[in-house]
């Protein structure tokens, strides 16, 4: 019988797309979600029921950053459906005891142990009891940390200036193993066993650039990362890989051939503005100004399942 959980997540400035998995558990934590604002907390959330007409009643507000610049902030459910003891396919944060979140979330989980960023510090939290969570250690790491990203044993933390990746095979003390710098941009950033995928975008207010590219990075030995090879693109925002084919979002959402990272080829486009994506078996979620919105990956294909649309 396959296991049905129900995960909310609500994300206050900050784009995120995450739930949470835990080794004592088949799927995730059940009945908990997060709440990532200027701290974060872990909430039940039984009965369910309870909550989805917040949901309904409309999932977008605006908040207002102290430079004025507005960003969406969005809730909304993500069903998750898995048998006991099942396989899961590589997706973003795909560690089979990770969270998995959006290449533009601020926060992931690795076994017993939530990691969030801010502007330049990494905390750690011990989250092996979710309704008794606590600070573990906090680490300053540079500056304009923008994002963070779950794979093995490596964090990779996205910045205005670059890439840091930390080693966490002693999770509690994460080490700065390399950095890898870029033009100042935006920067959201996914990874697979070889290859780190970076988004530089050109917002001028907040990013201070005009570069609006994918670039690829090698980092199969994460102490010694490179350039690879870098595309042009028009706004990219997050992105998502799911085995060969990588989605971006660039004024909607772009469906890449990325078994050769020296050639990717465009496969498909849909029309979709989203601002990150996540792939979960054969499912990609999207989230966007206009809401939120589930397909089923059929190859380069992608099916509309569902959508939640937000009331500005």
């Amino acid at each position: 019988m396959p296991i049905m959980q129900w995960i909310w997540l609500l994300s206050t400035c900050r784009i995120s797309i995450t739930y949470m998995k835990h080794p004592a558990y088949p799927m995730s934590f059940p009945n908990y979600y997060l709440q990532a604002k200027s701290r974060f907390q872990i909430y039940s959330v039984k009965p369910i029921a309870q909550l989805i007409p917040s949901l309904l009643d409309g999932n977008l507000r605006r908040c207002k950053m102290k430079n004025n610049i507005y960003f969406f902030a969005f809730l909304f459910l993500i069903f998750v459906s898995c048998s006991k003891g099942g396989y899961e396919s590589f997706s973003t944060n795909s560690d089979s005891e990770s969270g998995t979140g959006g290449s533009t979330a601020r926060f992931t989980v690795s076994g017993n142990y939530l990691y969030t960023v801010n502007i330049s510090t990494l905390k750690i939290f011990d989250v092996s009891q979710p309704a008794s969570p606590f600070l573990v250690a906090s680490k300053y790491i540079g500056t304009d940390i923008e994002t963070i990203f779950c794979l093995g044993n490596n964090l990779f933390l996205g910045s205005q200036n670059g890439i840091y990746i930390l080693d966490i095979s002693q999770p509690a003390s994460p080490v700065v193993q390399s950095t890898y710098s870029h033009v100042r941009s935006c920067d959201p950033v996914i990874a697979d066993s070889i290859y780190a995928y970076v988004t530089l975008n050109s917002n001028q207010i907040i990013c201070g650039n005009s570069t609006n590219e994918l670039q690829i990075i090698n980092i199969a030995n994460p102490t010694s990362p490179y350039f690879v090879k870098s595309y042009n693109m028009t706004n990219p925002l997050g992105l998502a890989k799911n085995d060969t084919v990588l989605f971006v979002c660039d004024n909607g959402i772009k469906v890449f051939h990325a078994a050769n990272v020296q050639n990717l080829t465009q496969m498909n486009f849909v029309n979709f503005y989203a601002n990150d994506l996540i792939v979960h078996d054969s499912i990609l979620m999207a989230i966007g100004d206009n809401g939120f919105s589930q397909y089923l990956i059929n190859g380069y294909n992608l099916q509309l399942i569902s959508t939640i649309s937000a009331s500005k």
